[in-house]
């Protein structure tokens, strides 16, 4: 009966143990998991203001191009509705 009860003990102490040691290693794998996921916003987070700002570049060079476009546009279509003969060779 003594050996039983001492069995016994073990027996809860080891699950006891081994209960614990779960848990720890679960908490660890959830600590991590945060760590990771809040690294992962900040390199999310860079990487979108990057690509804004490149955007944002972009679109002004675009915008440049096109009134430069424009422009050209407006003078072809000038020289071609105007009559030749009123245009010298220099023009």
């Amino acid at each position: 009966m003594l050996i039983e009860n001492k069995m016994g003990r073990y027996v809860k102490y080891a699950t006891g143990e081994i209960i614990l040691v779960m848990i720890g290693i679960l908490l660890a794998l959830q600590v991590n998991t945060w760590n990771t996921n809040r690294e992962l916003k900040k390199e999310e987070a860079k990487i979108l203001k990057s690509l804004h700002q490149e955007f944002s570049k972009n679109l002004n060079k675009f915008d440049v191009i096109y009134n430069v476009q424009l422009k050209r546009k407006e003078t072809i279509e000038y020289v071609m509705s105007a009559e030749t003969q009123k245009l010298s060779a220099d023009s």
